[in-house]
């Protein structure tokens, strides 16, 4: 009979309870005789020689009889602080025993609240996993607890053997001139030498002293990455190295929590001793042991802990919960690392070993089948991980331009994230806020690698086992069009895309279709707050170059026909209209819905160029507000035939939607049209306000769409004639219709201009 992951939870539950024993644990008050030496002590006191017994031989027996009353009483305490040890075991067992019961109880009512379904199984592991894990705590803290109470006892020891050797029968008087004189000479030593503060500061900051715990705090905190170590923070790091070095995970995590605001020194001193550009004097392994400068060695993997290093190498190890059910071996100390790790500071994460091995320990357990409900490892302990070395941009960026990056990528976005996806996100959305930092050139790299991915892996992240990537982890959607929009022009293969960037073109192999691109608005789409942030900076790039183009016809600025301003404007609108009709139809919205979140982005992305001095992402400094009543008149016209979102399809463009483009941006610019014997009457123009919230900004006219202008009995070849001619007779070779029509199409790639393509057809 299969063995269930709460049997296995039971079986384990019964093994960890016999080793708590039977019966009522034995009460300190069995091994107190302190009442008996007490009364010893008060019969020595009443033999004092008293009045009648004077002289020399009467002063020494009332020394000794002192002396004896002395030991009874320091026996007295020390039988009393024994009882009180073997209350505090008997107290350990106690709570252990209540502990694992209370365990045992939330495992069982947690799975009897469980529904039948499909997914019981899953739950249940889970149940099993985290009791387990509880479990393990509670024996973990029993131990600890236990040892505690044995080294308390152990150090009676010294204690009963001092009064032994300290007795004296007789007037054994110790030279209490030179102790008066050690005591003055400790008072007129100088401070105490650095290596020495050192050693002491960070023993006492492990055992949880606040006071110490500040000052290692206060010397690591001051390490700059990448300048040398003050002799002071070397002394500090080594003796952190030595003392830390053969620390169980369990017992760094609670010293860690002993902290309190300077925990971050533990998750601190791993990221510089693990740092190859760091230096640092060698410090032996044994207590009071002090740095030996003459000897250097480098920062590496091998100076951490060794419970951290056995911990990451075998991150991916698992054993048998049940049939067919496996779990992490060292699940809960990865988790502890993790913990450590995103307490300390992130400054210190350039590139260093610890977080390249947790990378790699993140990699490696979702590359391990945990059974038929994990069968990419543990989502919650691979979230941890990224959590903690996500913040080391170095490290990311060579993991996923490595070897195995796209292997990587396929798992990232394979695994059911039970935080939707937001830890992995983190691993992507920072190229965001670094394209134009000092670590612009791993931020391009990075984000040019996952566009690549994502673009080329389009069908597979569409569905999903049945769903989108933007319906199975909604975060890690975000965290991508974040991380992408400063590159918009890059990935859409632009003429404004930046040159000196190290993101480069992804669509080298089609540069005309753009198939890449069309992938990554499309995975884009299905997700709406990425949809919003994503296109917003769409729109922007087209309102900017259809707003300077326009500008610059009107200050009589020669514009060629083929303007590449214009041209961009058209590959955009091609990749968004493709992008967003194919998200569409996998997620299965109407045009009402598609519409909404469409006017949604535009909105946002007008708002980023009315914005004074803000900065949009990869296009710079906003326009500033003489851009709101433009960006009125170009929001028909930007989002093109509204056909499209009808039937959820993408046509080629007419030569009159081209035309009106062009038209509505010179009308918002007030450029004089010149209409010769073609004339546009009221029934053409459609008036909208600028921004229902502004209503001082007034209404923006523009040219109606197609189905505005069917509506209004003008037909389909009139448009066109009208428009194209209009257009032609204001601009004259200079006029973009064919060039913007011949754009847009290529982009789209319809192979029949009569006929609807639906994408991926």
């Amino acid at each position: 009979m299969p063995v269930s992951a709460l049997d296995g939870f039971y079986t384990t539950w019964d093994n960890a309870r016999q080793t708590f024993g039977q019966g009522t644990p034995q009460p300190g008050a069995d091994f107190d005789k302190s009442p008996q030496l007490t009364d010893l002590g008060s019969g020595v006191t009443a033999a004092a020689p008293g009045s009648k017994w004077s002289g020399a031989a009467a002063t020494n027996y009332d020394k000794a009889n002192t002396d004896h009353q002395a030991v009874f009483t320091r026996l007295a305490e020390l039988d009393r602080r024994i009882a009180q040890q073997v209350d505090q075991s008997a107290q350990v067992v106690a709570t252990g025993r209540q502990n694992l019961d209370q365990v045992r109880q939330w495992v069982t009512d947690a799975a009897n609240s469980v529904p039948p379904g499909k997914q019981r199984d899953m739950f249940l592991m889970q149940i099993a996993n985290r009791g387990l894990g509880q479990l393990s705590e509670v024996v973990q803290k029993t131990n600890a607890e236990s040892n505690t109470v044995a080294q308390n006892l152990a150090k009676l020891g010294p204690e009963f053997d001092a009064i032994k050797n300290e007795q004296k029968f007789g007037n054994g008087e110790k030279d209490e001139k030179k102790d008066d004189a050690e005591a003055l000479g400790n008072e007129e030593m100088h401070a105490v030498p650095e290596k020495e503060r050192a050693e002491q500061d960070v023993q006492a900051a492990l055992a949880g002293d606040q006071g110490a715990a500040a000052r290692v705090d206060e010397v690591l905190g001051k390490i700059q990455p990448g300048q040398q170590l003050t002799s002071e923070q070397a002394s500090y790091l080594s003796q952190m190295q030595a003392q830390q070095h053969g620390m169980s995970i369990d017992d760094l995590h609670k010293a860690e929590q002993r902290l309190g605001d300077h925990k971050d020194i533990i998750g601190d001193s791993w990221q510089l001793m693990s740092n190859d550009d760091v230096w640092m004097p060698h410090t032996e392994l044994e207590q009071g042991a002090l740095d030996d400068p003459s000897w250097r060695v480098r920062g590496g993997f091998e100076q951490l802990p060794t419970s951290v290093q056995d911990a990451l190498r075998d991150a991916d190890k698992s054993a048998p919960l049940g049939e067919g059910i496996a779990g992490l071996t060292h699940d809960r100390d990865l988790q502890k690392i993790s913990e450590i790790v995103t307490d300390g500071n992130d400054k210190f994460q350039t590139g260093t070993a610890l977080d390249r091995e947790m990378m790699t320990a993140a990699d490696k357990i979702m590359d391990t089948n945990l059974g038929t409900l994990q069968p990419m490892g543990d989502p919650e302990i691979v979230q941890g991980l990224f959590e903690a070395a996500g913040s080391d941009h170095q490290v990311v960026h060579d993991h996923l331009l490595g070897d195995g990056g796209d292997d990587f990528l396929h798992d990232v976005n394979a695994v059911e994230w039970t935080d939707d996806g937001k830890s992995a996100a983190s691993l992507f959305s920072w190229t965001h806020d670094a394209a134009a930092g000092h670590e612009a050139g791993i931020a391009g790299n990075t984000a040019e690698k996952y566009a690549s991915y994502i673009g080329s892996h389009k069908d597979e992240l569409m569905n999903i086992d049945g769903q989108t990537l933007g319906e199975l982890n909604p975060e890690l959607v975000k965290g991508y069009a974040h991380g992408l929009t400063p590159y918009m022009s890059d990935l859409s293969g632009l003429a404004s895309a930046d040159p000196n960037n190290t993101f480069d073109f992804i669509d080298k192999e089609n540069a005309v279709e753009k198939p890449v691109a069309k992938g990554i608005f499309a995975v884009m789409s299905t997700e709406e707050s990425a949809f919003k942030e994503f296109h917003s900076v769409a729109d922007a790039h087209i309102l900017k170059n259809s707003y300077e183009w326009a500008n610059d016809v009107k200050n009589g600025v020669q514009v060629p026909a083929n303007d590449e301003r214009l041209l961009d404007c058209a590959s955009l609108q091609a990749l968004e209209k493709v992008g967003i009709t194919e998200a569409a139809n996998a997620l299965g919205l109407n045009r009402e819905q598609v519409e909404a979140q469409r006017a949604e982005a535009y909105d946002m992305g007008l708002k980023m160029l009315s914005g004074t001095g803000s900065v949009v992402p990869g296009i710079g400094t906003a326009v500033g507000p003489a851009i709101d009543n433009f960006g009125g008149a170009m929001k028909d016209s930007i989002f093109g035939d509204p056909r499209d979102f009808q039937e959820m399809t993408v046509r080629n463009m007419d030569a009159g939607e081209s035309a009106r483009f062009a038209l509505n941006a010179l009308i918002a610019q007030d450029v004089p049209l010149n209409y010769g014997r073609y004339s546009l009457d009221d029934s053409w123009y459609e008036y909208a306000s600028v921004d229902p919230a502004r209503p001082e900004l007034g209404e923006a006219r523009f040219i109606k769409n197609i189905e505005g202008l069917q509506n209004a009995s003008i037909s389909d070849s009139s448009m066109e004639q009208n428009l194209t001619t209009i257009l032609k007779q204001t601009l004259g070779e200079s006029s973009p219709t064919d060039a913007v029509k011949d754009q847009y199409d290529d982009v789209v790639a319809n192979p029949d201009p009569r006929e609807a393509i639906r994408p991926g057809q």
